[in-house]
């Protein structure tokens, strides 16, 4: 889990959101700054909390076997962060600049996304 947060979110999932979608919502949609500027901030702290969830399972998967108290509850904040950033982005109706627009098309929508920009 921890390696696919590392490399999909951070070398796949957010340069293409800096890419494509926030450049263009910045250009379009000005007063969308504010959101941007939220998700660069949970961006952040997820990477924070990747990066240590990373440092804390080394010693746990050792072979003296750290205790895993610290890790499961730095895994519980990482999953914390991920589903509220995840939650406030697919489950909106409303993207600044665009209209309404129902939770199935929303959903309709990231998906053929993700299938448009599925790395090669």
């Amino acid at each position: 889990m921890l390696s696919h947060l590392s490399t999909y979110s951070q070398q796949i999932h957010w340069p293409k959101e800096e890419r494509y979608l926030f450049r263009a919502l910045r250009d379009q949609a000005p007063e969308s700054s504010g959101l941007i500027d939220e998700l660069h901030a949970q961006r952040e702290r997820e990477k924070a909390l990747i990066q240590r969830a990373q440092a804390l399972l080394v010693p746990v998967m050792s072979e003296l076997g750290a205790p895993v108290a610290d890790l499961f509850a730095c895994v519980v904040a990482l999953a914390e962060s991920v589903h509220t950033h995840v939650a406030s982005v697919l489950h909106a109706h409303h993207f600044p600049g665009f209209g309404a627009m129902p939770v199935e098309d929303t959903r309709k929508l990231f998906t053929r996304m993700a299938e448009l920009h599925a790395p090669v």
